[in-house]
């Protein structure tokens, strides 16, 4: 059974924008919130079939995403 970690990161979020210029803004405020990730489960203690599996699935998911570029692309 894979270990479970409770990881954390800050989530930066423009909460006020100040006009400069004619077109364009600029963030004037930004709040940070920390997000907590639980139940998250890790790769550490993990068998090794399993790391690879989810390994092979990533390139799948890539090879997949490429070729559905490469179609729309042809058909463009």
């Amino acid at each position: 059974m894979p270990l479970v970690c409770e990881p954390w990161f800050e989530f930066p979020l423009v909460t006020e924008w100040t006009k400069d210029g004619e077109t364009s803004y600029q963030a004037t405020r930004i709040d940070r919130y920390r997000v907590n990730v639980r139940d998250m489960p890790s790769v550490f203690g993990s068998d090794t079939e399993v790391v690879m599996s989810m390994n092979n699935y990533d390139q799948w998911e890539r090879e997949m995403e490429r070729e559905q570029m490469e179609e729309a692309k042809n058909r463009g």
